[in-house]
């Protein structure tokens, strides 16, 4: 039995949802259906306080705990979920994300063979809602949201919508700043940094993810991202606050050169390339603006 426990340790995934039950629904059925043993692992759904009936979904799943949180925002929300979790190691999605089969089982595995590694960030592939025709904002996402690796090697963070961590780490290093509406997961990981853990990216600890498919939802993310790396800078100085200071300084958004995205999308033809880089002219602007208005706050 004890032999069993150090294979297959006991791992708490940790979901916050927002009124998003028919995509968390879609979440959970992915989780039950992990090759990892379903009594070595626990999900801990966190409902931020939604409308909709988030806690009859997660009733319909055995190895699942709902929890509602009412302060508003996912780190809230997410450290609702670590102050309940039984795990040893604990694994990071979103409702809107589906695993793939082995999610639970190669971040585990990964994890045992580097007892040193503090934060691991998996790949986060993105799709589109029709496959053969997709928007041109969802051309921008597929070709550059989510760049895990990248994040980890220049920011050292990941992205919490696939993370693995362990118990002992959130002991050290605290949990989430709960008056970050975003960019919380970048501080985090920071602070992961700071503290000596190695940071690992994994290109088979596989979740998917949708692609935001218009100008207005990418508008919304983006005024979140910008809002939240300014709150950053007035928050309350931490052990990484110069750290965080040169992050911000240097900072030039999320998606890569056009050079960059060309050679992401050489598979794309000539219109939908087209349509991929006029979708990033318009984002750069909108960044610039979003920029503007966030600094004369």
């Amino acid at each position: 039995m004890a032999r069993s426990s150090q294979l297959f340790p006991l791992v708490s995934v940790i979901i916050p949802v927002y009124n998003d039950c028919q995509r968390l629904l879609t979440c959970l059925r992915s989780l039950q259906r992990q090759s990892y043993p379903q009594h070595c692992y626990q999900i801990i759904v966190i409902d931020n306080n939604s409308q909709e009936d988030i806690a009859g979904i997660v009733a319909n799943f055995a190895n699942s705990i709902y929890v509602l949180e009412t302060k508003r925002g996912a780190y809230a929300a997410r450290n609702s979920g670590i102050a309940i979790a039984g795990g040893e190691i604990i694994a990071f999605t979103d409702a809107d994300c589906i695993a793939d089969t082995d999610w639970i089982g190669n971040g585990v595995a990964q994890l045992l063979r580097d007892p040193d590694c503090g934060l691991l960030a998996g790949k986060i592939k993105v799709f589109a809602r029709r496959h053969r025709h997709p928007s041109m904002v969802e051309l921008l996402e597929i070709a550059s949201a989510f760049d895990q690796e990248h994040y980890l090697r220049q920011w050292h963070f990941s992205a919490t919508a696939n993370l693995f961590t362990r118990r002992q780490v959130l002991a050290t290093v605290g949990i989430f700043d709960e008056r970050l509406l975003s960019g919380g997961d970048l501080q985090w990981g920071q602070r992961v940094y700071a503290c000596g853990y190695r940071q690992i990216y994994a290109e088979n600890v596989v979740v998917w993810h949708p692609a935001l498919y218009n100008f207005g939802q990418l508008y919304r993310k983006h005024r979140r991202v910008i809002t939240g790396l300014y709150a950053m800078q007035t928050a309350p100085p931490t052990t990484v606050k110069q750290t965080l200071q040169k992050l911000f300084s240097d900072f030039r958004a999320d998606w890569p050169t056009p050079e960059q995205i060309n050679a992401k999308c050489r598979s794309q033809r000539g219109k939908n390339r087209s349509k991929l880089l006029l979708a990033m002219l318009i984002l750069k602007a909108m960044r610039y603006w979003l920029r503007l208005g966030a600094g004369k706050k």
